[in-house]
């Protein structure tokens, strides 16, 4: 008696959090930080800008400096939250 037998099966296993979210759950508040994180920069950032602006006659190039460090910081914040 001569017997084959062929047995094929495709499987997917996902592990997630109640949510739906595949973060640790130390990590699960970090996109919302982040968002406020990323909000509070652009805030700050544009009322930096329209001193700026404002008495653009009497700046210096401290305040070149402080534009650029604070650009610098907002667009490290977007790059983490991306």
């Amino acid at each position: 008696m001569n017997v084959e037998l062929t047995c094929c099966f495709q499987s997917n296993l996902f592990a997630l959090n109640p949510g739906g979210t595949q973060l640790s759950s130390d990590e699960i508040p970090l996109p919302l930080i982040y968002t406020v994180i990323n909000l509070i920069w652009a805030t700050l950032m544009a009322a930096w800008f329209f001193n700026w602006v404002i008495y653009f006659k009497v700046g210096t190039s401290i305040y070149e400096g402080w534009f650029k460090l604070i650009a610098l910081k907002y667009l490290a914040l977007i790059y983490i939250e991306l």
